[in-house]
């Protein structure tokens, strides 16, 4: 339950990548299958469920020349929209996450690499380019589904990019698009109240005499600040729940499926890869990444608002982070969050870095299958040293 039905949804979280996959076939039911009635977004289409187990596709070649390069023939997608250095935080994790990709993924396991073309981000020369970019798709697929997007603040010199004749060029390549419209700031979620109505189901349901709506959580509740005592009496009073973000988001759920899958297809692609985030965590308490170039300051949402199949892997620690700072603001009435891009600071308790493989509907066997292959040949995983390693059931 949180503030979007569609970004704020648990996943597994698992050791591995075979013991995610064998969580995720223990969780199929024998006569419905991944359906459960309780929970309208498990309502799937039965072809997009694998035949096959899904344990299954975590097992590599034990023996033999395959199992030197288990990911012979898999086309890979580097999004390299995800891995632009926006600030001095981003550099080291994409940094790191880019050497796995060329050293593991493509140099040790065998995978053919191709990367998008982003221009904040330089172009490889070693790796071919998408012959059908996410620009392409977004030029040829948002004007048509929502053109209402295009009104917000983009521009391109000469022309009106809210118009119906510009959008036809676009789509048509025949104009330019701009480079702001990109991955990161189409998966801009719009503004909805689908909290306030999460919230009160669950206090309707959970049956307790004493707490039972919006009205009565709040008169009995202790929040930790005045502001949450404000957003939460805000929240009570918020009983219209009709908004123009919600409605942006199920269109544009719809627009970034279409762009995802036809990139895909047009290049081929088996699984496309990325880093998790790469800013590091932000120290609780103090500043946060500010968000720049439309980069979340948590992780990239886009699997979440597009409800596709995404595994995070362990990709490695960074000791090196630019610790951001409060700032008084330009109207001198309240502190803003500014990055740091002058001072590092070296962890003593390097912090971890995840690589995310994702892809379309249906693509849980090709995205397990690159993940168990990836850290079977790293192993970057490691237990915090005050945790002591996991051990398995019956075991000393």
């Amino acid at each position: 339950m949180g503030a979007d039905p569609y970004l704020d949804r648990a996943g597994i979280q698992c050791r591995t990548v075979a013991d995610a996959a064998r969580v995720l076939d223990a969780l199929k039911d024998p006569q419905r299958g991944y359906f459960d009635p309780r929970d309208i977004y498990t309502a799937l289409p039965r072809g997009l469920i694998s035949a096959q187990p899904y344990a299954s596709y975590a097992a590599l070649a034990p023996t033999g020349a395959k199992s030197k390069k288990p990911l012979a023939g898999m086309r890979v997608g580097i999004v390299r929209e995800y891995m632009v250095k926006h600030a001095a935080n981003d550099r080291a994790m994409s940094d790191i996450v880019n050497e796995e990709i060329t050293k593991v993924l493509r140099d040790e396991l065998g995978a053919e690499i191709v990367e998008s073309v982003d221009s904040m981000y330089p172009d490889d020369p070693s790796i071919p380019n998408m012959t059908y970019t996410f620009q392409r798709a977004l030029a040829e697929i948002l004007p048509l589904h929502v053109p209402e997007y295009l009104q917000r603040s983009f521009s391109v010199p000469g022309y009106d990019v809210t118009k119906r004749d510009y959008m036809v060029k676009a789509a048509e390549g025949l104009a330019p698009w701009p480079d702001s419209l990109n991955m990161r700031s189409a998966n801009v979620p719009g503004a909805a109240a689908s909290f306030g109505y999460d919230l009160a189901r669950y206090l309707l349901r959970r049956g307790d005499a004493r707490v039972k709506d919006w009205a009565t959580l709040n008169a009995n509740a202790k929040y930790y600040s005045a502001v949450r005592t404000a957003a939460m009496n805000n929240w009570e009073h918020k009983v219209d729940l009709t908004s123009a973000g919600m409605t942006q988001n199920i269109k544009m759920r719809e627009v970034l499926r279409l762009v995802v899958m036809n990139v895909m297809r047009q290049n081929t692609l088996d699984v496309l890869v990325n880093p998790t985030t790469t800013i590091p965590p932000t120290r609780i308490g103090f500043a946060g990444q500010p968000q720049i170039n439309s980069r979340p300051t948590g992780r990239f949402p886009t699997s979440a608002n597009m409800g596709v199949p995404e595994i995070t892997v362990p990709a490695g620690f960074n000791a090196v982070v630019y610790e951001p700072r409060f700032e008084l603001n330009a109207a001198k009435d309240g502190y803003a969050s500014v990055a740091n891009d002058d001072t590092p600071s070296t962890l003593a308790n390097p912090l971890p870095v995840g690589m995310s493989f994702w892809g379309g509907p249906g693509d849980e066997g090709a995205i397990i299958k690159a993940a168990a292959a990836y850290e079977s040949a790293t192993r970057r995983r490691r237990e915090p040293t005050a945790f002591g390693p996991v051990r398995a059931r019956g075991t000393r």
